[in-house]
Parts: structure tokens; sequence; C-alpha cells
């Protein structure tokens, strides 16, 4: 409205004192975003089993790679044969991906069966068959925690070797918003064929690795 504050996005005047004046005096927000991190964090804490989804993650990178081939298809660099359908460049990694997802299904599914008897378990006393049901319930944990870092790639991106994971980074032109496979992204954006094959390759590898990760 006409007599609504600036809202300083990103600003030097983002500061306490716009924030004590307009943006939320009493800190009510505040109190609430903390009250909903601290429950975040409780729940955590709480459940043997970490509330991750591999199955969420393996099937948004299919959603990704849908993006990139339009992208690519848009621009002329991917080959289409007579059905109007992608092919060679990205069969590969296409292959790779449906191997994570199949992989992902059963890790998530192995998952959800620990959490059951972990709660079936509470309140009993410890036994070779409880202690061996939180030894694995660890290990699943442990999966979930590195499953992240299997996507990145030591030398890192072309021309900006600091950004090291081969799906998130800032975008190359537009500051901190992202792009998925920016590899990828970037290759066809200066028309590269030969370095979106390369990143093909590259994140082929690493998709599988992944998948190895959950196994």
């Amino acid at each position: 409205g006409p007599l609504d504050p600036i809202y300083h996005y990103h600003s030097n005047f983002d500061s306490f004192a716009w924030m004590t004046k307009y943006g939320d005096p009493t800190f009510e927000y505040h109190v609430t975003a903390a009250k909903v991190w601290s429950l975040l964090a409780a729940s955590l804490i709480e459940k043997p089993v970490v509330p991750f989804n591999a199955s969420d993650y393996a099937s948004s990178l299919e959603r990704y790679l849908d993006s990139v081939k339009h992208m690519a298809n848009s621009s002329g660099m991917a080959f289409r044969d007579k059905e109007e359908k992608d092919v060679s460049m990205f069969a590969d990694l296409d292959l790779a991906i449906e191997h994570l997802q199949r992989a992902a299904h059963s890790f998530d599914a192995h998952a959800a069966d620990l959490a059951v008897q972990a709660t079936a378990a509470e309140g009993k006393p410890n036994t070779a068959a409880t202690n061996r049901l939180f030894a694995e319930i660890r290990a699943v944990n442990t999966q979930y925690k590195v499953l992240e870092r299997a996507f990145l790639f030591p030398k890192g991106l072309d021309g900006r070797s600091w950004f090291k994971h081969v799906v998130f980074a800032p975008g190359k032109w537009t500051g901190y918003a992202g792009d998925t496979y920016p590899g990828l992204v970037e290759a066809i954006q200066a028309g590269d064929k030969k370095a979106l094959y390369r990143w093909a390759g590259i994140i082929e590898g690493i998709v599988w690795r992944a998948a190895g990760v959950l196994s």
C-alpha cells in the first residue's frame, strides 16, 4: 500500500532500526521463526531415523534434466529422432538417474522399516537384537548424511572451480539465483557441445556414485 514501508531486501537499510520501526517492532515474527526452527531441531533429534527422503532427491534429478534437455533442444544442440524424442546425448545419464531412483526407493523403504522397528523397541531392555537394530539405523543415518556429498566434483565448474556441486550452483550470470546442472547449462549457454558431452559424462559418473552410497 501507499503507506507501507519499503522492503529493504538485501540492502544496507535492512537494519535493526528499520526492523524495530517497520518490519517487526514487537519481534513476534522473529520469535515464531525461532520456535519453528526449535521444533524442527527437536524433531530431528528425537527421531531415531533421520527424516530425509532420497527418493525425492532422485526424482528431482530427472525433472532438472528434463529442463536441461528442453534448453538443449531449443538451442539446437541436442539431436532428436523422428518421433521428437531426445536421443544419445543424455541417454547414459538417464540410465544412471533411473538406477539412482530405484536405489533410493529401496533405501527409503528400508529406512522406514527401521523406523517402525525402532518405535516397537522403545522402552524395551537392550538386547543383541536391539543393538543390531540401532547399529543399522546409525548406518542409514550416515548414508543419508553423506548422500549430498556424493554430488561434489573436486575440480569444480569450468572457470569457477570453487563451486563443486554438479547439481546446484549460483547461475553464472544471475548472481545468487541458482542453476540446476550448472555444468550442462553453462555449456549450452556457451554453445559448446564438447563441454556439454563432457559434463553429461561427469554427472553420469557422479550419479552412479551416489547410487552406490545408498547400496
